[in-house]
């Protein structure tokens, strides 16, 4: 069984050489019997606060103490985290939650609601300032778990448990009896809600996994991602891909791994995906390129053929909203059908999982670069980022195709229109293709058709030239209104 640690071992795990300074060291109820006569006790309470360094940049962190009282938190504990929010706010740097509570505690009645209220309220100003981390352990219950969902990224312990009420709880209101795990295991939130990134086995591996997401992400907002350490060598920077041109499959419907793509263009072959297990059909995550630091999107035909249903296009969509707070470029490997049009995907809010896709792509404001690999019909044109959405920079393949619907569908619906027919017999005549992306660049819709054996010195390239690109003039508007 992996290792269970304290509140304080998982700061010490969470820091450069495990130093940290503690704040807040001595809150408690002041009508707790202390250790000594005379003297508070120390850590008397749920809540450890602390500062220092992670990768050597400085960070802010909290961890609760699920020995004390379940690790329930109080309006002093709630009051300290307002503080923690504060001066991450104020200073510009990242903030982590380490939780493991059953949430509120209940005995401070009133004082309990307004301190939980301040701290939501608080994790909802600091989002899109400065990164916001919540890594869950054992049990996180109730206004915890909200605080966890309203950062930026969630990482689970996988015997731990995230849900809005405790399994007891539930069974009480709802006469419902599961365990803590089927209400709020790592399956759940996997599989169905998506409020997890990623799910480690064990504490000190589910810290690690934090630790490595602060190495890809800026301090606060208005910085730029962490270049690579160290700079890529002449022989890296200069690194063709013929494994791309070898992975793509004649036939336009076989399936491969996207991921053999995303690979071949990083840096030492690095691609740090994010939530690997939630609406797996689309591949998210970050990698470098010739030491630049890039988001990747890339649909994944492995799963579903690519087609995106509504959970693959609420997973796209939090990720661009995510990205567009810290400046990350991002860059768009698309080979995509279509968008699920079933019965069951309408019911499930495709429309609007779709709507708020597209919502999220055009107000991106960082450098936007697409390579079309493969498909790209219908609706899930706004995958392309396409000029008139704003794209800068789009590249294709040769055998790629780009229209309203693949050549031999248009061929079928022409057929049957003297007029249709003409205009495919002319396309023909030129050695086209409906679908072909020679037509879209021949409007301009399209920058360059490439060889895929180029694909990483392109995009190396165009990051060299445009990385700092970024939308400065919006509309004065209160803010947008997205469909949820």
């Amino acid at each position: 069984m992996s290792q269970v640690l304290n509140a304080h071992q998982r700061l010490a795990e969470l820091f450069d050489q495990g130093q940290y300074q503690e704040l807040f060291r001595f809150v408690h109820d002041v009508y707790d019997v202390p250790e000594q006569p005379g003297h508070p006790p120390a850590h008397q309470d749920a809540l450890v606060c602390a500062h220092g360094d992670v990768n050597g940049q400085p960070v802010l962190a909290y961890a609760t103490r699920v020995e004390v009282q379940g690790g329930s938190l109080g309006a002093k504990q709630t009051r300290q985290i307002v503080e923690c929010q504060r001066l991450a706010r104020q200073s510009g740097i990242p903030l982590v939650a380490l939780l493991e509570s059953g949430g509120a505690r209940i005995s401070e009645a009133q004082h309990i609601l307004e301190g939980f209220a301040a701290a939501l309220k608080g994790a909802a100003e600091l989002s899109g300032l400065v990164p916001q981390i919540a890594c869950v352990f054992g049990h996180c219950i109730g206004a915890s778990a909200l605080i966890a969902t309203l950062g930026d990224w969630v990482l689970m312990e996988a015997e731990a448990s995230l849900s809005i009420a405790g399994a007891r709880v539930n069974a009480l209101a709802t006469g419902e009896h599961l365990s803590e795990h089927a209400l709020g295991g790592y399956a759940v939130h996997q599989q169905h809600t998506g409020n997890v990134h990623f799910v480690a086995q064990g504490d000190v591996q589910v810290i690690q996994q934090a630790r490595t997401l602060l190495s890809w992400l800026p301090p606060h907002h208005k910085a730029y991602p962490p270049h690579a350490p160290t700079a890529p060598s002449a022989t890296e920077q200069q690194r063709k891909t013929p494994e791309i041109a070898r992975l793509l499959p004649t036939d336009p419907q076989t399936p491969f791994d996207m991921r053999v793509i995303l690979e071949a263009c990083a840096d030492g072959q690095d691609f740090f995906e994010i939530q690997a297990d939630f609406a797996p059909n689309v591949l998210t995550g970050f990698m470098r390129i010739g030491g630049y630091t890039v988001a990747v999107v890339a649909n994944q035909s492995l799963h579903m053929g690519g087609v995106i249903d509504t959970l693959a296009a609420h997973k796209y969509s939090r990720f661009l909203n995510t990205l567009n707070c810290f400046n990350f470029p991002l860059i768009s490997f698309v080979d995509v059908p279509g968008a699920l049009p079933t019965l069951a995907a309408q019911q499930a809010g495709m429309l609007t999982a779709m709507s708020q896709s597209i919502h999220a792509v055009y107000n991106l404001r960082s450098l936007r670069l697409t390579v079309l690999v493969r498909r790209c019909f219908g609706g899930t044109f706004a995958m392309l980022h396409p000029k008139s959405g704003a794209g800068d920079l789009i590249f294709a393949y040769p055998q790629a195709m780009l229209g309203v619907m693949s050549d031999a569908a248009m061929q079928e619906i022409m057929a049957h229109s003297p007029q249709g027919k003409a205009q495919m017999q002319a396309l023909q005549s030129q050695g086209l293709r409906s679908d072909d992306p020679r037509i879209a660049a021949s409007h301009g819709y399209i920058d360059d058709i490439i060889d895929p054996t180029d694909t990483r010195q392109v995009l190396h390239r165009s990051l060299k030239s445009f990385y700092f690109k970024r939308v400065t003039h919006y509309p004065d508007k209160l803010q947008g209104n997205p469909p949820l």
